[in-house]
């Protein structure tokens, strides 16, 4: 009779606990993205910088049915709890993860991690990385999204102004800070990966100096590029386009 009360007690406290349990529950808003952008171009090379970013904040609170002072508790844990922002950025073999700042578990982040690499040679295209994390200390990573892998490189082209040098542009539109041009490259780096129609300088120019920063998902297919500086010629190019330097990969 004594084994038996005692197995119907043990029945009822574990049937009670299993019905009161209550937990911590993770509401998470982050995102994260990768970009890139070129700087000291020069006739042969750049200094690219890739970078990634994860921003955005989380809640936590208290679900299910639980005695007070439990509850109590795991609010304790969590106004405890801390949230750490991780973010990796490669270019080939450079770069890797870098933490932010732990601070609270409802914090607003913006954390950023930079990779620099000097000299990168126009047309010389690597992977670039991209991976976004937030690490609880009471609940390990509640947010880790990995960006799709693509290839990035610097690309340059060689351009002549279609305006006279008396700024007359007819018949095309366009005029200072929007100049329409013609590439002006080999034939064998004809068409280039970065083709643009215009030149953004205010100055008139017989020829310009263009650069881009290109991606594409693969090794090979069309480059989709995003002009970062148009220059004026200043000495890098040559008016026979036969002898100039353009950026075309396979």
């Amino acid at each position: 009779m004594r084994k038996l009360l005692a197995v119907l007690a043990f029945l009822f406290c574990s049937g009670y606990a299993h019905a009161q349990s209550c937990s911590p529950v993770f509401t998470t808003n982050y995102v994260t993205y990768k970009s890139r952008t070129l700087y000291n171009m020069t006739s042969t090379s750049a200094g690219l910088e890739t970078s990634q970013t994860v921003y955005g904040s989380a809640n936590m609170t208290v679900d299910g049915s639980c005695p007070s002072w439990v509850q109590a508790q795991i609010q304790q844990q969590i106004s405890n709890s801390t949230h750490t922002p991780r973010a990796y950025s490669t270019w080939g073999s450079t770069g890797g993860w870098e933490a932010g700042v732990a601070s609270c578990y409802n914090c607003y982040y913006n954390f950023t991690t930079y990779n620099d690499v000097a000299n990168v040679s126009y047309g010389s295209p690597q992977q670039q990385g991209g991976e976004g994390q937030v690490n609880c200390s009471m609940g390990g990573t509640i947010f880790d999204v990995i960006n799709p892998l693509d290839y990035i490189e610097a690309a340059y082209t060689a351009t002549k102004n279609k305006c006279d040098a008396s700024g007359s542009c007819s018949p095309y539109s366009g005029g200072p800070g929007s100049w329409p041009v013609d590439i002006w490259c080999p034939d064998e780096r004809t068409p280039p990966d970065w083709e643009p129609g215009v030149a953004h300088v205010q100055s008139n120019w017989a020829y310009f100096q263009q650069y881009a920063i290109c991606a594409r998902p693969g090794t090979s297919g069309p480059w989709v590029c995003v002009r970062v500086l148009d220059v004026g010629n200043s000495g890098y190019l040559t008016s026979d386009r036969l002898l100039n330097l353009c950026t075309k990969t396979s």
